[in-house]
Protein backbone atom coordinates (compact mmCIF):
# COMPACT_ATOMS: atom_id res chain seq x y z
CA UNK A 1 0.00 0.00 0.00
CA UNK A 2 2.90 2.31 0.73
CA UNK A 3 4.64 2.03 -2.48
CA UNK A 4 1.50 2.61 -4.48
CA UNK A 5 0.94 5.58 -2.70
CA UNK A 6 4.30 7.01 -3.26
CA UNK A 7 4.04 5.98 -6.83
CA UNK A 8 1.34 8.45 -7.18
CA UNK A 9 2.73 11.32 -5.21
CA UNK A 10 5.82 11.23 -7.43
CA UNK A 11 3.72 10.92 -10.60
CA UNK A 12 1.79 14.25 -9.34
CA UNK A 13 4.74 15.67 -7.99
CA UNK A 14 6.82 15.06 -11.44
CA UNK A 15 3.91 16.43 -13.45
CA UNK A 16 3.95 19.70 -10.82
CA UNK A 17 7.66 20.20 -11.71
CA UNK A 18 7.44 19.60 -15.16
CA UNK A 19 4.64 22.44 -15.48
CA UNK A 20 6.37 25.86 -16.94
CA UNK A 21 7.49 28.85 -14.62
CA UNK A 22 5.13 31.46 -14.40
CA UNK A 23 5.41 34.30 -15.77
CA UNK A 24 6.05 37.70 -14.09
CA UNK A 25 2.93 39.03 -14.88
CA UNK A 26 1.41 35.77 -12.78
CA UNK A 27 4.21 36.62 -10.27
CA UNK A 28 2.74 40.01 -9.89
CA UNK A 29 -0.94 38.68 -8.76
CA UNK A 30 -2.19 39.46 -5.38
CA UNK A 31 -0.33 36.37 -2.74
CA UNK A 32 -4.24 35.42 -2.07
CA UNK A 33 -5.62 34.78 -5.46
CA UNK A 34 -2.41 32.72 -6.12
CA UNK A 35 -2.52 30.93 -2.42
CA UNK A 36 -6.62 30.01 -3.81
CA UNK A 37 -5.47 28.74 -6.69
CA UNK A 38 -2.49 26.74 -5.19
CA UNK A 39 -2.97 22.86 -5.50
CA UNK A 40 -3.21 20.68 -2.54
CA UNK A 41 -3.09 16.42 -2.38
CA UNK A 42 -5.24 14.60 0.05
CA UNK A 43 -5.93 11.29 0.15
CA UNK A 44 -9.45 9.79 1.66
CA UNK A 45 -9.38 5.69 2.98
CA UNK A 46 -13.54 4.83 2.72
CA UNK A 47 -14.79 1.91 4.94
CA UNK A 48 -18.55 1.52 4.15
CA UNK A 49 -18.50 2.34 0.18
CA UNK A 50 -16.88 1.33 -3.03
CA UNK A 51 -14.57 3.87 -3.93
CA UNK A 52 -15.59 3.93 -7.82
CA UNK A 53 -19.12 4.63 -6.71
CA UNK A 54 -17.89 7.11 -4.29
CA UNK A 55 -15.48 9.08 -7.16
CA UNK A 56 -18.97 8.61 -9.76
CA UNK A 57 -21.21 10.59 -7.23
CA UNK A 58 -18.74 13.12 -6.38
CA UNK A 59 -17.66 14.35 -9.63
CA UNK A 60 -20.61 15.73 -10.90
CA UNK A 61 -21.09 18.04 -8.08
CA UNK A 62 -17.66 19.25 -8.60
CA UNK A 63 -18.96 21.29 -12.12
CA UNK A 64 -17.68 21.10 -15.73
CA UNK A 65 -15.21 23.63 -15.25
CA UNK A 66 -13.41 22.07 -12.15
CA UNK A 67 -9.27 21.52 -12.15
CA UNK A 68 -9.57 18.70 -9.36
CA UNK A 69 -8.63 15.58 -10.18
CA UNK A 70 -10.24 12.65 -8.25
CA UNK A 71 -8.75 9.50 -8.88
CA UNK A 72 -10.02 5.63 -7.32
CA UNK A 73 -7.90 3.28 -5.81
CA UNK A 74 -10.15 -0.32 -5.48
CA UNK A 75 -7.41 -1.87 -4.36
CA UNK A 76 -7.22 0.39 -1.11
CA UNK A 77 -10.33 1.22 -1.48
CA UNK A 78 -9.49 5.12 -1.31
CA UNK A 79 -10.16 8.19 -3.37
CA UNK A 80 -6.94 10.24 -4.08
CA UNK A 81 -7.86 14.22 -4.92
CA UNK A 82 -5.96 17.15 -6.02
CA UNK A 83 -7.47 20.81 -5.78
CA UNK A 84 -6.97 23.89 -3.81
CA UNK A 85 -7.83 24.01 0.32
CA UNK A 86 -11.85 24.53 -0.58
CA UNK A 87 -12.42 21.81 -3.35
CA UNK A 88 -10.32 19.40 -0.76
CA UNK A 89 -12.80 21.00 2.25
CA UNK A 90 -16.40 20.24 -0.29
CA UNK A 91 -14.83 16.65 -0.82
CA UNK A 92 -14.12 15.64 2.52
CA UNK A 93 -17.29 16.96 3.71
CA UNK A 94 -19.02 14.45 0.76
CA UNK A 95 -17.08 11.82 1.97
CA UNK A 96 -18.00 11.98 5.50
CA UNK A 97 -21.40 11.95 4.44
CA UNK A 98 -21.43 9.15 1.70
CA UNK A 99 -18.71 6.56 3.77
CA UNK A 100 -20.86 7.09 7.08
CA UNK A 101 -23.85 4.40 6.60
CA UNK A 102 -22.28 1.08 7.32
CA UNK A 103 -24.31 -1.51 4.76
CA UNK A 104 -26.48 -3.95 6.10
CA UNK A 105 -25.72 -6.65 3.43
CA UNK A 106 -23.56 -7.29 0.29
CA UNK A 107 -25.60 -5.45 -2.70
CA UNK A 108 -26.94 -8.77 -5.03
CA UNK A 109 -28.87 -6.33 -7.40
CA UNK A 110 -27.19 -5.87 -10.97
CA UNK A 111 -28.92 -2.47 -10.51
CA UNK A 112 -27.70 -0.84 -8.01
CA UNK A 113 -26.68 2.74 -8.87
CA UNK A 114 -25.50 5.80 -7.06
CA UNK A 115 -28.04 8.77 -7.77
CA UNK A 116 -27.44 11.87 -6.48
CA UNK A 117 -30.91 14.37 -5.97
CA UNK A 118 -30.50 18.30 -5.40
CA UNK A 119 -33.26 19.84 -3.34
CA UNK A 120 -34.51 22.94 -3.41
CA UNK A 121 -36.91 23.94 -0.59
CA UNK A 122 -36.75 20.80 2.11
CA UNK A 123 -33.63 20.39 4.41
CA UNK A 124 -31.20 17.81 3.13
CA UNK A 125 -31.22 16.30 6.21
CA UNK A 126 -34.41 16.37 6.97
CA UNK A 127 -35.65 15.15 4.20
CA UNK A 128 -32.78 12.31 4.50
CA UNK A 129 -34.21 11.48 8.14
CA UNK A 130 -37.70 11.19 6.75
CA UNK A 131 -37.05 9.08 4.10
CA UNK A 132 -34.47 6.62 5.95
CA UNK A 133 -37.42 6.06 8.51
CA UNK A 134 -40.19 5.37 5.33
CA UNK A 135 -37.60 3.18 3.75
CA UNK A 136 -36.42 1.22 6.73
CA UNK A 137 -38.26 -2.08 5.31
CA UNK A 138 -36.36 -2.18 2.07
CA UNK A 139 -32.78 -1.98 3.77
CA UNK A 140 -32.33 -5.10 3.58
CA UNK A 141 -31.53 -4.47 -0.04
CA UNK A 142 -28.04 -2.67 0.67
CA UNK A 143 -30.19 0.92 0.26
CA UNK A 144 -28.29 3.83 1.43
CA UNK A 145 -29.49 7.34 2.14
CA UNK A 146 -27.05 9.98 3.21
CA UNK A 147 -26.92 14.33 3.22
CA UNK A 148 -25.04 17.12 2.70
CA UNK A 149 -26.76 20.14 4.24
CA UNK A 150 -24.15 22.70 2.93
CA UNK A 151 -24.95 21.18 -0.59
CA UNK A 152 -28.33 20.59 0.19
CA UNK A 153 -28.14 17.34 -2.08
CA UNK A 154 -29.16 13.58 -0.73
CA UNK A 155 -26.82 10.63 -1.98
CA UNK A 156 -28.87 7.48 -2.75
CA UNK A 157 -26.99 4.12 -3.39
CA UNK A 158 -29.78 2.08 -4.20
CA UNK A 159 -32.10 -0.27 -6.97
CA UNK A 160 -34.51 1.42 -9.65
CA UNK A 161 -37.34 0.52 -7.19
CA UNK A 162 -35.55 2.38 -4.48
CA UNK A 163 -35.14 5.75 -6.80
CA UNK A 164 -38.44 5.29 -8.19
CA UNK A 165 -40.50 5.19 -4.79
CA UNK A 166 -37.62 7.89 -3.53
CA UNK A 167 -38.47 10.13 -6.36
CA UNK A 168 -42.02 10.08 -5.77
CA UNK A 169 -41.88 11.05 -2.08
CA UNK A 170 -39.57 13.52 -3.12
CA UNK A 171 -42.18 15.32 -5.43
CA UNK A 172 -44.04 15.79 -2.13
CA UNK A 173 -41.12 16.64 0.52
CA UNK A 174 -39.30 19.06 -1.87
CA UNK A 175 -41.95 20.95 -3.81
CA UNK A 176 -42.70 24.80 -3.01
CA UNK A 177 -45.20 25.39 0.03
CA UNK A 178 -48.44 26.53 -1.86
CA UNK A 179 -50.12 28.18 1.33
CA UNK A 180 -49.37 27.64 5.05
CA UNK A 181 -47.49 24.72 6.38
CA UNK A 182 -47.20 21.06 4.63
CA UNK A 183 -45.34 18.20 5.89
CA UNK A 184 -44.97 14.97 5.37
CA UNK A 185 -46.16 12.44 8.51
CA UNK A 186 -44.84 8.56 8.73
CA UNK A 187 -47.44 5.85 10.66
CA UNK A 188 -46.91 2.60 11.93
CA UNK A 189 -49.83 0.16 12.04
CA UNK A 190 -49.99 -3.44 12.51
CA UNK A 191 -51.90 -5.88 9.50
CA UNK A 192 -54.97 -5.50 11.46
CA UNK A 193 -55.52 -2.36 11.25
CA UNK A 194 -54.29 -1.52 8.23
CA UNK A 195 -57.69 -0.85 6.54
CA UNK A 196 -58.27 1.52 8.94
CA UNK A 197 -56.20 4.23 9.57
CA UNK A 198 -56.21 6.18 6.65
CA UNK A 199 -60.11 6.28 7.14
CA UNK A 200 -59.47 7.92 10.33
CA UNK A 201 -56.91 10.38 9.17
CA UNK A 202 -59.32 11.58 6.53
CA UNK A 203 -61.75 11.92 9.63
CA UNK A 204 -59.82 14.02 11.77
CA UNK A 205 -58.07 16.46 8.47
CA UNK A 206 -61.88 17.00 7.50
CA UNK A 207 -63.03 17.81 11.10
CA UNK A 208 -59.44 20.29 11.62
CA UNK A 209 -59.84 21.65 8.05
CA UNK A 210 -56.52 20.21 6.16
CA UNK A 211 -55.84 18.91 3.04
CA UNK A 212 -54.54 15.18 3.48
CA UNK A 213 -52.81 13.30 0.47
CA UNK A 214 -52.44 9.33 1.63
CA UNK A 215 -50.02 7.14 0.39
CA UNK A 216 -50.79 3.99 1.99
CA UNK A 217 -48.42 1.76 0.17
CA UNK A 218 -45.84 3.95 1.89
CA UNK A 219 -47.47 4.53 5.16
CA UNK A 220 -46.79 7.82 4.99
CA UNK A 221 -49.73 10.77 4.73
CA UNK A 222 -48.68 14.45 3.16
CA UNK A 223 -50.91 17.31 5.36
CA UNK A 224 -50.97 20.68 4.45
CA UNK A 225 -53.16 23.94 5.98
CA UNK A 226 -52.43 26.30 8.05
CA UNK A 227 -49.36 26.36 10.60
CA UNK A 228 -52.05 25.61 13.62
CA UNK A 229 -54.31 23.80 11.68
CA UNK A 230 -51.38 21.21 10.80
CA UNK A 231 -49.86 21.01 14.21
CA UNK A 232 -53.08 20.23 15.55
CA UNK A 233 -53.60 17.48 13.07
CA UNK A 234 -50.57 16.25 13.68
CA UNK A 235 -51.29 15.97 17.06
CA UNK A 236 -54.80 14.72 16.87
CA UNK A 237 -53.78 12.11 14.63
CA UNK A 238 -50.76 10.57 16.43
CA UNK A 239 -53.73 10.05 19.50
CA UNK A 240 -56.30 8.83 17.31
CA UNK A 241 -53.61 5.90 15.61
CA UNK A 242 -52.62 4.58 18.99
CA UNK A 243 -55.85 2.72 19.63
CA UNK A 244 -56.93 2.08 16.53
CA UNK A 245 -57.58 -1.19 16.97
CA UNK A 246 -60.39 -0.62 19.27
CA UNK A 247 -63.87 -0.29 17.64
CA UNK A 248 -66.35 1.06 20.48
CA UNK A 249 -65.63 2.56 24.28
CA UNK A 250 -68.84 -0.44 24.88
CA UNK A 251 -69.24 -3.71 24.80
CA UNK A 252 -69.30 -5.96 21.26
CA UNK A 253 -73.06 -5.58 20.86
CA UNK A 254 -74.18 -3.04 23.33
CA UNK A 255 -76.01 -0.83 22.08
CA UNK A 256 -75.69 3.03 22.54
CA UNK A 257 -78.43 5.63 21.98
CA UNK A 258 -77.90 8.73 20.05
CA UNK A 259 -78.78 11.95 18.26
CA UNK A 260 -78.01 13.03 15.25
CA UNK A 261 -77.63 16.07 14.30
CA UNK A 262 -77.86 17.54 11.08
CA UNK A 263 -77.74 21.68 10.87
CA UNK A 264 -77.81 24.36 8.22
CA UNK A 265 -76.02 27.61 8.00
CA UNK A 266 -76.11 30.66 5.66
CA UNK A 267 -74.01 33.90 5.40
CA UNK A 268 -75.76 37.02 6.64
CA UNK A 269 -75.16 40.39 6.06
CA UNK A 270 -74.24 40.91 9.72
CA UNK A 271 -72.82 38.36 12.19
CA UNK A 272 -75.61 36.70 14.53
CA UNK A 273 -75.44 35.62 18.07
CA UNK A 274 -74.61 31.31 17.55
CA UNK A 275 -75.09 28.56 20.36
CA UNK A 276 -71.76 28.14 22.04
CA UNK A 277 -70.83 24.67 20.59
CA UNK A 278 -70.83 26.40 17.44
CA UNK A 279 -68.73 29.26 17.52
CA UNK A 280 -65.80 26.97 16.74
CA UNK A 281 -67.28 26.13 13.35
CA UNK A 282 -67.84 29.93 12.98
CA UNK A 283 -64.20 30.38 13.27
CA UNK A 284 -63.28 27.43 10.64
CA UNK A 285 -66.15 28.71 8.52
CA UNK A 286 -63.38 31.43 7.21
CA UNK A 287 -60.98 28.72 5.15
CA UNK A 288 -64.78 28.54 3.12
CA UNK A 289 -64.39 31.92 2.71
CA UNK A 290 -68.06 32.12 4.78
CA UNK A 291 -68.29 34.68 7.29
CA UNK A 292 -71.25 36.01 9.59
CA UNK A 293 -72.69 32.74 10.29
CA UNK A 294 -77.04 31.98 10.57
CA UNK A 295 -78.05 29.07 12.09
CA UNK A 296 -81.36 28.44 9.48
CA UNK A 297 -82.34 24.48 10.42
CA UNK A 298 -81.64 22.31 13.03
CA UNK A 299 -82.43 18.78 12.71
CA UNK A 300 -82.34 15.90 15.21
CA UNK A 301 -82.57 11.98 14.45
CA UNK A 302 -82.26 9.61 17.25
CA UNK A 303 -81.02 6.29 16.49
CA UNK A 304 -78.99 3.04 18.13
CA UNK A 305 -75.25 2.46 17.41
CA UNK A 306 -73.94 -0.93 18.08
CA UNK A 307 -70.70 -2.44 17.10
CA UNK A 308 -72.65 -5.27 15.41
CA UNK A 309 -75.53 -3.73 14.28
CA UNK A 310 -75.94 -0.36 12.04
CA UNK A 311 -78.75 1.73 12.28
CA UNK A 312 -80.53 3.88 9.59
CA UNK A 313 -81.63 7.30 10.86
CA UNK A 314 -84.79 10.21 8.73
CA UNK A 315 -85.50 13.30 9.66
CA UNK A 316 -86.75 16.43 7.64
CA UNK A 317 -88.68 19.92 8.05
CA UNK A 318 -89.53 22.99 6.37
CA UNK A 319 -87.63 26.22 6.42
CA UNK A 320 -88.23 29.71 6.42
CA UNK A 321 -87.94 30.64 2.55
CA UNK A 322 -90.55 27.49 1.13
CA UNK A 323 -87.41 25.21 1.69
CA UNK A 324 -87.55 21.53 2.58
CA UNK A 325 -84.02 20.22 4.53
CA UNK A 326 -83.68 16.59 5.15
CA UNK A 327 -81.06 14.58 6.58
CA UNK A 328 -80.79 10.78 6.12
CA UNK A 329 -78.58 7.70 6.60
CA UNK A 330 -77.22 5.07 8.55
CA UNK A 331 -74.62 5.29 11.68
CA UNK A 332 -72.66 2.52 13.38
CA UNK A 333 -69.60 2.05 15.33
CA UNK A 334 -66.44 3.51 14.30
CA UNK A 335 -62.43 2.97 16.20
CA UNK A 336 -61.15 4.87 18.46
CA UNK A 337 -64.97 5.87 20.51
CA UNK A 338 -65.81 7.20 16.97
CA UNK A 339 -68.96 7.03 15.23
CA UNK A 340 -69.33 5.55 11.42
CA UNK A 341 -71.32 8.04 9.43
CA UNK A 342 -72.51 7.50 6.25
CA UNK A 343 -75.37 10.59 5.15
CA UNK A 344 -77.40 12.22 2.66
CA UNK A 345 -78.18 15.89 3.31
CA UNK A 346 -80.72 17.81 0.98
CA UNK A 347 -82.41 21.05 0.34
CA UNK A 348 -85.38 21.18 -1.79
CA UNK A 349 -87.31 23.32 -2.94
CA UNK A 350 -91.42 23.33 -1.55
CA UNK A 351 -93.95 21.65 -3.43
CA UNK A 352 -95.70 25.14 -3.27
CA UNK A 353 -93.06 26.64 -4.98
CA UNK A 354 -92.04 23.76 -7.68
CA UNK A 355 -92.87 24.20 -11.66
CA UNK A 356 -95.21 21.69 -12.05
CA UNK A 357 -93.68 21.71 -15.84
CA UNK A 358 -90.58 20.06 -14.53
CA UNK A 359 -92.28 18.21 -11.29
CA UNK A 360 -92.76 18.57 -7.65
CA UNK A 361 -89.98 19.45 -5.29
CA UNK A 362 -86.90 19.26 -7.52
CA UNK A 363 -83.65 19.07 -5.44
CA UNK A 364 -81.79 22.68 -5.23
CA UNK A 365 -78.69 21.47 -3.44
CA UNK A 366 -77.51 17.88 -1.16
CA UNK A 367 -74.42 16.58 -0.01
CA UNK A 368 -72.94 13.02 0.27
CA UNK A 369 -70.45 11.89 2.89
CA UNK A 370 -69.01 9.33 4.69
CA UNK A 371 -66.99 8.81 7.52
CA UNK A 372 -66.39 9.01 11.35
CA UNK A 373 -66.74 11.84 13.92
CA UNK A 374 -65.96 11.95 17.46
CA UNK A 375 -69.31 12.17 19.53
CA UNK A 376 -69.73 15.91 20.84
CA UNK A 377 -67.69 17.61 17.91
CA UNK A 378 -69.61 19.60 15.58
CA UNK A 379 -68.12 18.80 11.94
CA UNK A 380 -68.28 20.51 9.01
CA UNK A 381 -69.50 18.21 5.62
CA UNK A 382 -70.10 19.88 2.94
CA UNK A 383 -70.11 23.73 1.53
CA UNK A 384 -72.41 24.73 -1.22
CA UNK A 385 -74.19 27.65 -2.51
CA UNK A 386 -78.35 26.77 -1.95
CA UNK A 387 -80.23 29.15 -4.71
CA UNK A 388 -77.29 31.66 -4.07
CA UNK A 389 -76.77 31.45 -0.43
CA UNK A 390 -73.77 30.36 0.52
CA UNK A 391 -74.47 27.89 2.92
CA UNK A 392 -72.39 25.58 5.59
CA UNK A 393 -73.44 21.97 6.49
CA UNK A 394 -72.51 21.00 10.03
CA UNK A 395 -73.43 17.21 11.38
CA UNK A 396 -72.73 15.98 15.32
CA UNK A 397 -73.56 12.95 16.90
CA UNK A 398 -74.05 13.34 20.92
CA UNK A 399 -75.24 10.99 23.49
CA UNK A 400 -79.09 10.71 24.01
CA UNK A 401 -79.34 13.57 26.58
CA UNK A 402 -76.07 15.02 26.35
Amino acid sequence: MTIRVSIVFLCVLSGLLAQPRSSSAQLDQPKKQAASESKLIRIFALENLQASYAQAAIMPMLGSDSQTILTADEQTNSLLARGTDEDLQVIEAIVQRLDSVKPVEQATDDDMTFVTYELRYAAADEASNLLSGVMRQQRGSSLRISSDNRLNRLFVYGNQTHHKDIQELLNEIDAPKKSGESKVLKFDHTEKNASSWARILMGAANDIGVDLEIMPEMDIAVVRGTEQAVNSFTGSAAQLLKSVDGVSSEAPGVEQDMVVSCVWFVTAEEASELPERYRAIAGRASQFGLSNLKLVSQLMARAQVSSTVTSSFQVGGKVEGDYQFECEGDIGAGTNGQVRLNVNLQVRESAANANPRVGARPTTSQAHVQMQVTPGKPTIIASTPVEGMQSLFVIEVLADGQ
